[in-house]
């Protein structure tokens, strides 16, 4: 706070401030504080409703220890459709490296119909480059639930928890594959 509170109070624009205040957050170095500015609360409010709509390759990654970890791919997107998956890293896009999360929204997003190469390391994987064409991609979160192949046991998907209705859409889910027959027991994912 001491160390800011002067340059915030003479910062040139709302722009200028959001930056010193992200800046400030991160030199708290805690991994679990972080600052949006108004633009990237509208996106995150409009993830979490399921209506966020983007030109880019339909991932949602996370930082950990300097590495930029896929945790999501949209099904049918671009990336999918280019083989990324869940646990892929994200060591470069376009020859430059990419350390932190917070850069991956400016560098891989684009206009749709322009192509992006991204380094991907899959675990136990030698690096590789991927050329992905960006496309619309909307981040819609359902529930499904599916049996497991040759058994009774249901794996429920629950991509997230922050999406209002997503508890009964699990339990419509479940509702839905136990009326076509037993189920023995439930894998939650």
């Amino acid at each position: 706070h001491d160390d800011y509170k002067a340059t915030i109070a003479v910062a040139a624009d709302d722009q200028a401030v959001y930056s010193l205040v992200a800046k400030m957050i991160g030199d708290l170095n805690d991994g679990h504080s972080a600052f949006l500015d108004p633009e990237e609360v509208a996106q995150d409010d409009a993830l979490r409703n399921g209506d966020l709509t983007i030109s880019g390759i339909g991932v949602l990654s996370e930082e950990i220890s300097s590495t930029v970890r896929i945790v999501l791919v949209i099904p049918g997107g671009p990336a999918d459709k280019a083989g990324l998956r869940a646990f892929d890293t994200i060591q470069a896009v376009n020859g430059v490296p990419l350390l932190h999360n917070a850069d991956a929204p400016y560098v891989i997003r684009g206009p749709p119909g322009t192509s992006v190469t991204v380094t991907i390391e899959s675990p136990g994987k030698a690096p590789r480059d991927v050329v992905v064409v960006r496309e619309r991609v909307t981040f819609a979160f359902h529930a499904t639930a599916k049996r497991w192949p040759g058994t009774n046991v249901a794996y429920l998907d629950l991509p997230t928890f922050n999406v209002p209705g997503i508890a009964k859409e699990a339990a419509n889910a479940l509702e839905s594959l136990a009326a076509t027959g037993p189920l023995d027991g439930v894998v939650i994912d």
